[in-house]
């Protein structure tokens, strides 16, 4: 770091200066004759003082990802480089979850064996009591194999199994939701978009959209630093999981960087009154020490990036500790949906990272919107069970029952996507093989190989975009400190926002040490009474004339100090100021 400073000092300095300010600077000369033809007096000393030249050669910075780390280690974590659209990602783990038993979901009795995957392994050798298998059941839950013992469903659909209405309430269930009785319940599609909108947007460090950022410092990190971002926070209780740590690599071995500034550096000459010499100020002439555009393939230059990189990480799925209940029956039960919850009940009144809320809103987003009915019949001609949505004023998607003399207890109306959530509860809950207490059935899964969807192209186009907005910031992480290594001078001889040299008095924009003079600014008397300097912007100046002249000047504890000033020619760029206190 040191080393590349030093390398932009030399480079933007003077033409005629030996060396930057703090390294080797040099020291003030010996007291010589003024010319302002006066006999000196004993403090009097003088200098010569020219106006840098500014810097017209690029820099280019060469950095392999070792350097990377080490130039921009302090503010990685903080530098964005891209925002994961998590879609694909979520997508290939809710697959991968879903086939870790087995992917044939075929028939009314899957045969599911988790012993038969890595995934599934991974749930120990009494998976079939695992939360975890419980997960893999409900999602891959059909009309077929859909078990509705312990809900409101059970009488309705023990009663069309055993009259064999409708061929069964398996395949009432699959008209009802327009399926094949094979296919699931849910599709992939509507959990995606359930878990982005509501477990990652609800977490502080993802974007209201579902993005999940991606720093330097996790780039650098091969991913093993999402675990602290995306964990526990403000009562969310995290995306990823500690341990195992996530993996991906996004940056190779050989990644690497070439990036070409423009520096606005300068080492301006300038003077010390109270040291009564010459000293150099490191200045800025824009907003940022240097200018970078990541835009530019010509400027800056990636090597190195993974193409198609992929994840591995940990995950726990939380449900909540109470169950939801339906809102049934009543008309206000239409408003019962997502950000205007019918009581503290229901699902859309639960944490929206929460299990619960994402089936009942995946289900939600298959079944908005539809309007059905179908009546089916006993004995060919009896009407039996009429299953409805969105019928007699009901709002799309409510589901309404109509059973012969209510055999059954069929259930009230309510929106279907709660019904669903009603059986998923209770599938999550309780089976052949296990049995769980509610808010005890969170499982994780250790996921690898995730594709994340991401190209080489993708990757480049994101961190050249992100890193152009924080041009301003990596500006100063790598030159920030350029001030530090300024003397304490008071003035400088400097060109003004037009291009003409004057004297110019030091600012705290110049030095945040630096402290106004009582009276700041270039008089003509030694009574500081009649000012003869003007504003430059954020200075004060005042241009030297053709030949002798002198002017007074304050410091900042109030010494006021003579200045007699030589200059050559008519906006000379090198003048001489003899430097006199005054008593």
């Amino acid at each position: 770091m040191f080393a590349m400073v030093a390398l932009l000092g030399l480079a933007c300095r003077a033409p005629d200066e030996a060396s930057p300010p703090n390294v080797e600077a040099p020291s003030s000369p010996e007291p010589t004759a003024p010319t302002t033809g006066e006999e000196p007096s004993p403090t009097t000393r003088v200098v010569s003082l020219s106006v840098a030249e500014a810097m017209s050669t690029p820099l280019t910075l060469e950095m392999t990802r070792d350097e990377v780390a080490e130039l921009l280690g302090p503010i990685a974590a903080d530098l964005k480089l891209l925002d994961l659209a998590p879609e694909v990602l979520l997508g290939a783990a809710i697959d991968q979850i879903r086939d870790a038993c087995g992917s044939n979901f075929e028939g009314s009795d899957p045969d599911f064996d988790c012993a038969a995957t890595d995934l599934g392994r991974s749930f120990g050798p009494d998976w079939a009591s695992t939360p975890e298998f419980a997960m893999v059941r409900l999602l891959a839950m059909t009309p077929d194999n859909a078990r509705v013992e312990g809900t409101s469903l059970e009488g309705v659909a023990a009663t069309a199994d055993a009259l064999n209405i409708g061929g069964g309430f398996g395949q009432v269930l699959a008209d009802t939701l327009e399926r094949e009785l094979d296919d699931l319940a849910v599709g992939t599609e509507a959990l995606v978009e359930a878990l982005r909108d509501g477990w990652l947007a609800s977490h502080p460090a993802v974007s209201s959209d579902g993005r999940l950022p991606v720093t330097l410092a996790d780039a650098l990190s091969d991913l093993d630093t999402l675990a602290t971002t995306l964990g526990p926070a403000n009562g969310h209780p995290g995306i990823v999981n500690v341990d195992p740590p996530p993996f991906g690599q996004v940056l190779a071995d050989d990644f690497g960087m070439a990036l070409t500034m423009d520096s606005n550096l300068a080492v301006l000459d300038g003077l010390d009154l109270s040291a009564g010499g010459k000293g150099y100020l490191v200045a800025s002439s824009g907003s940022d020490p240097v200018e970078f555009d990541f835009l530019d393939p010509d400027r800056f230059a990636i090597t190195g990036l993974v193409d198609g990189p992929t994840v591995d990480l940990s995950l726990t799925l939380n449900e909540a500790p109470t169950k939801s209940i339906a809102c049934e029956g009543d008309v206000a039960c239409y408003d019962n949906l997502p950000g205007q919850p019918v009581g503290t009940e229901s699902v859309w009144s639960f944490e929206p990272w929460t299990l619960e809320w994402a089936i009942a809103d995946a289900a939600r987003r298959e079944n908005e919107g539809r309007v059905y009915e179908r009546t089916y019949t006993f004995l060919i001609f009896i009407p039996a069970v009429t299953v409805g949505l969105g019928q007699e004023g009901a709002p799309p998607g409510f589901l309404s029952f109509d059973v012969l003399a209510d055999i059954g207890d069929p259930p009230d109306e309510q929106y279907i996507w709660e019904l669903l959530l009603e059986v998923a509860e209770v599938n999550l809950h309780a089976f052949d093989t296990y049995a769980f207490d509610e808010g005890q059935a969170n499982p994780s899964f250790d996921l690898s190989g995730l594709p994340t969807g991401l190209t080489v192209a993708d990757v480049e186009a994101a961190v050249r975009t992100n890193l152009q907005a924080q041009s301003s910031t990596i500006a100063d992480a790598l030159f920030g400190d350029f001030q530090e290594r300024s003397d304490p001078v008071d003035l400088v001889f400097a060109l003004d926002p037009n291009g003409t040299p004057a004297l110019q008095i030091v600012v705290a924009d110049d030095l945040p040490a630096a402290t106004p003079a009582p009276r700041p600014g270039f008089f003509e008397d030694a009574a500081l009474n009649r000012r003869v300097s003007t504003s430059l912007g954020k200075r004060e100046g005042w241009y030297p004339p053709v030949g002798s002249s002198t002017v007074f000047v304050q410091d900042a504890w109030g010494g006021t100090y003579r200045l007699d000033v030589e200059a050559s020619s008519p906006f000379a760029t090198t003048i001489d100021v003899a430097i006199q206190a005054v008593p």
